[in-house]
């Protein structure tokens, strides 16, 4: 089963990559990540989907200084930012979000806005935290 993330290009913390994890292993199922190809959480997230030996789809931003330049089993064409990030949410059954605060910020943080996105698209939603706790929501 497909899920994505969202996160900031400061790249998660060790917190967050142990919770993401346990999150994994209680949830077999979730077996495809879908991500942005940035520098940051995407890549971080990345690395500990192929470690558990996941699939993984790529749906790159257009600017081209901010990719990670992962390997993936699926590739898509670059789109602006929030463009492809709608495109994640929609391609997905479940959204993880790793946001580098504990306030919602409602302009300038992409992280946010795709969370805001999962939410009104009613998409199960895990949003973990700098400390590794997490808020659930969706249907």
């Amino acid at each position: 089963m497909k899920y994505g993330m969202t996160g900031t290009r400061k790249g998660i913390t060790t917190r967050q990559e142990e919770t993401f994890v346990y999150a994994l292993r209680k949830y077999p199922k979730l077996d495809h990540l879908v991500h942005g190809d940035c520098e940051g959480a995407d890549e971080d997230i990345h690395w500990v989907a192929r470690t558990l030996q996941h699939s993984v789809t790529i749906r790159p931003c257009d600017l081209v200084d901010q990719r990670a330049c992962v390997e993936a089993d699926h590739e898509h064409e670059p789109k602006k930012p929030l463009d492809r990030n709608k495109d994640i949410v929609h391609d997905v059954k479940v959204m993880f979000a790793f946001p580098s605060g504990y306030k919602e910020l409602t302009r300038g943080s992409g992280t946010w806005a795709t969370i805001r996105y999962a939410r009104n698209a009613k998409k199960l939603l895990y949003i973990i935290y700098p400390d590794g706790s997490v808020d659930s929501s969706g249907v």
